[in-house]
């Protein structure tokens, strides 16, 4: 066997208890996502970063690798895939799922924070629509997004515009600066 593809059905019946499943569900697939990626990485520790280097500079970080170039970008319209370390690296670009679960794994693998993890949000954009937006939420509470960092732009301004840009804020498993009301999923 050289790979495993999965087709799901998610978020299609628009009911609280449906979307609690489906939110369920998605939070286990990123956290699959992310220990598959973490075997990549313990199996290929000469993987380039995922950031450019400047970036670790910031975070206190002394890079020692090369940067991976990967770059965000959006999937099309309707599609999602969750794709893993290999496949960004060959693409040379992901999405919010795909970028959290490689740093995460990153996070886990190269730093010593086994904590850090692929987390959601969500906000209701219609009647019948709830647009999700990955985050990473570090051990010690930080929230980082690498989207952000890695050049999510104009169409992201919705999101942006409720959510801290790039490596952000303290987090208890809700942080304060992100919204709660009735029209905001927080899941992990």
């Amino acid at each position: 066997m050289k790979s495993v593809n999965m087709s799901l059905d998610l978020f299609r019946d628009f009911n609280p208890a449906a979307i609690a499943q489906d939110e369920h569900l998605l939070g286990m697939l990123l956290e699959a996502l992310t220990v598959r990626n973490c075997q990549w990485l313990q199996r290929r520790p000469d993987t380039p970063l995922l950031y450019p280097p400047q970036v670790y500079l910031q975070m206190g970080f002394q890079p020692h690798l090369p940067s991976s170039g990967i770059y965000y970008q959006t999937e099309p319209a309707g599609e999602e895939n969750f794709d893993s370390w290999p496949k960004i690296l060959r693409m040379g670009s992901g999405d919010c799922d795909d970028l959290c679960c490689a740093r995460a794994s990153e996070l886990r693998i190269r730093f010593n924070d086994p904590a850090a993890r692929p987390i959601f949000v969500g906000t209701q954009t219609a009647p019948d629509y709830i647009l999700y937006h990955v985050l990473v939420l570090r051990g010690d509470g930080q929230i980082e997004d690498p989207s952000l960092i890695l050049g999510m732009g104009e169409t992201a301004d919705a999101i942006r515009e409720d959510m801290s840009a790039g490596i952000a804020g303290e987090c208890d498993d809700c942080p304060e600066e992100y919204p709660t009301g009735d029209d905001w999923r927080w899941a992990a």
